[in-house]
């Protein structure tokens, strides 16, 4: 029998995890079931439905995994934290001292890193990844994932939809601030890697095209499903598709551009 964690959220937010949960498979991240459901008394909320993975093997959080004793380096972890992130490398290091496999996790650590940036996600803290491990098998599984698609699209995406002039041109102009958003970091990150994650990264643009996109897109609304009341079943409709789709493309498309103009010879 499946268990599953379950949060409370708005239809963008279940929609946005679902998304996430059909594509992670497919560029050899795990990530949990999704099911969304609904009460008449959810107040306009609802209800994300996400698999545990314990079930699947010894699921640890991050968190746990990158702790550490050593005051100073905490102290720097610290404020890695308010500036939003945890280094890569500090990662590695904790990875290198749990795990024998250390250096294909950390290849899977950059899988994650580099596809939070087509998924237009940037809060992947580390109470939101781990490490699963079924037997010999051990990856990297992710979780948390409907703040994808930045929020900060929502406003501009809906009020392409009403009478907000201010956002309706921002977003006819396509000025959509989280498309070149940490673009500056991914930049220097790919400029100063080995050619092992250059390599990756093209990977996941060849796969991650806006054409498979919208089939995931395609596919949940034909396929998915809203439980309602434990009962009644009602077909997923996505509100934004099409302004999704488009927004999408023109994140890939800037990830592309990037990628066109890497001086990569070098590092081979």
């Amino acid at each position: 029998m499946k268990t599953y964690y379950v949060k409370m959220r708005g239809l963008n937010d279940a929609i946005n995890e679902l998304i996430v949960s059909k594509i992670a498979p497919l560029c050899n991240l795990i990530s949990p079931e999704v099911k969304i459901a609904k009460l008449s008394d959810d107040d306009g909320y609802y209800r994300i439905l996400s698999s545990n993975l314990a079930l699947l093997g010894d699921f640890t959080l991050a968190s746990h995994i990158l702790k550490d004793n050593d005051e100073e380096k905490n102290e720097r972890k610290d404020e890695a934290k308010k500036n939003g992130y945890i280094s890569l490398y500090d990662i590695w290091n904790a990875l290198e001292e749990n795990y024998q496999n250390a250096d294909r996790l950390m290849m899977d650590v950059i899988r994650m890193y580099l596809f939070d940036f087509f998924m237009s996600y940037y809060d992947r803290h580390s109470s939101n990844w781990g490490i699963l491990k079924n037997g010999p098998l051990i990856n990297v599984a992710i979780i948390d994932n409907e703040d994808s698609f930045d929020n900060t699209a929502y406003s501009r995406i809906t009020a392409s939809l009403d009478t907000n002039k201010y956002y309706q041109e921002l977003y006819k102009k396509g000025s959509l601030s989280f498309l070149k958003k940490n673009q500056n970091e991914i930049k220097r990150f790919l400029q100063d890697s080995s050619y092992e994650y250059i390599d990756l990264f093209k990977e996941l643009l060849d796969k991650l095209t806006p054409e498979l996109f919208t089939s995931v897109l395609d596919d949940i609304e034909v396929k998915e499903y809203i439980l309602v009341d434990k009962v009644n079943k009602e077909k997923i409709q996505i509100p934004y598709k099409n302004s999704l789709i488009d927004i999408y493309t023109k994140r890939y498309n800037m990830l592309l551009e990037l990628y066109n103009g890497l001086k990569i010879s070098n590092k081979r």
